[in-house]
């Protein structure tokens, strides 16, 4: 026959018993609802041709100015750019120059 339980061992496993479930319920309660897990879902499909959407939108624009940069005036204009950007390099690297030959004299910059 089996030993009759005390009561302090009743309190104990009654004291177990509760932390586990208030455990489960904070587990429990930090799980979404049914509705938020609903709306989570539409916002992550919406997001996701937004994306989409996007990416098209970014793949057109980019065939437009590599278009722009190769065809007509644009193709141009992007010359002239990287004339201007070379010109400004050349005329940085003289004025540096002109600037070390000057130390080197010893004149004054300023």
């Amino acid at each position: 026959m089996s030993r009759p339980i005390s009561h302090w061992q009743l309190v104990e496993k009654y004291a177990r018993f509760k932390e586990k479930v208030d455990g489960m319920e904070r587990y429990l309660a930090d799980l979404p609802t049914l509705e938020e897990f609903t709306k989570n879902a539409e916002d992550i499909f919406f997001i996701h041709n937004k994306q989409k959407h996007l990416a098209g939108k970014m793949r057109e624009v980019s065939a437009e100015i590599y278009r722009m940069k190769t065809h007509g005036e644009g193709k141009a204009l992007a010359l002239c750019q990287e004339e201007l950007a070379e010109t400004r390099e050349v005329n940085d690297k003289v004025t540096r120059d002109l600037g070390k030959a000057k130390k080197e004299k010893g004149e004054v910059t300023f």
